[in-house]
């Protein structure tokens, strides 16, 4: 009889049971540390610069930050962080629109040490 483990993809520690059934919990992924500053907003637009466009597009506006854009300008908030290679990332962003433009979240120009 071969042994069960050999074939196993997933071995999880039983965590409970109930009705004569092992029941188990997949420990969630642990993140690293934040590596975006001031990625809240909570009180300004500091260590966030412009890109694209002639003029300056950034404020800051209750907890967010507003981005005075068109279609010709095509202006941006950035900041740059330093990844990597062969790890993985988490991002995410709530974005929202008032004129109609497709905002994007973007990575760009990355480098190699």
């Amino acid at each position: 009889m071969s042994n069960l483990l050999e074939k196993a993809s997933i071995i999880t520690t039983p965590t409970a049971y109930d009705n004569g059934k092992i029941l188990s919990v997949k420990p969630a992924p642990s993140l690293g540390s934040e590596l975006v500053v001031n990625g809240t907003f909570d009180s300004n637009i500091n260590f966030w610069n412009k890109g694209g466009g002639n003029v300056n597009p950034l404020s800051w506006d209750n907890e967010k930050i507003k981005i005075t854009n068109d279609v010709a300008q095509l202006n941006s908030a950035r900041q740059t962080i330093t990844t990597q290679i062969g790890k993985t990332y988490k991002v995410s962003a709530d974005v929202n629109s008032v004129n109609g433009l497709t905002p994007r979240l973007a990575s760009s120009n990355p480098t190699t040490a």
